[in-house]
């Protein structure tokens, strides 16, 4: 991998007694990615990625129009009501919520479970 125009190589993995090592910036990067995922370790997680679509999303809801808290856009299909009775998020947006944070997204510390 070369250098990209203008750029200087630089020392990469010094340690102790080691050699100094020149490599272009692109090639450090990716050895620094390397170490930082070694390091890390794998995590097997018990959700997958991506959007959640709940039965009935597609829905027409009944007559009371909410909008949503977090996209600003009307709800279709269920609603899922926070904690203080008047603001709603799609049921939706609920379950991805809660799925990377137990917390209210109106920030009073309240948890919420739509599961």
């Amino acid at each position: 991998v070369g250098l990209r125009e203008g750029a200087e190589p630089r020392e990469v993995g010094l340690r102790e007694g080691a050699e100094p090592k020149e490599v272009g910036l692109r090639e450090g990067y990716r050895q620094a990615l390397d170490r930082l995922l070694r390091r890390a370790g794998q995590e097997d997680l018990d959700i997958e990625p991506g959007s959640d679509h709940c039965t009935g999303s597609h829905l027409p809801s009944h007559s009371d129009v909410h909008v949503s808290f977090l996209s600003k856009t009307r709800i279709q299909g269920p609603a899922f009501f926070l904690e203080d009775g008047k603001t709603a998020i799609s049921l939706n947006e609920a379950l991805m919520w809660a799925k990377v944070n137990p917390f209210s997204p109106l920030g009073t510390t309240s948890r919420i479970n739509p599961f």
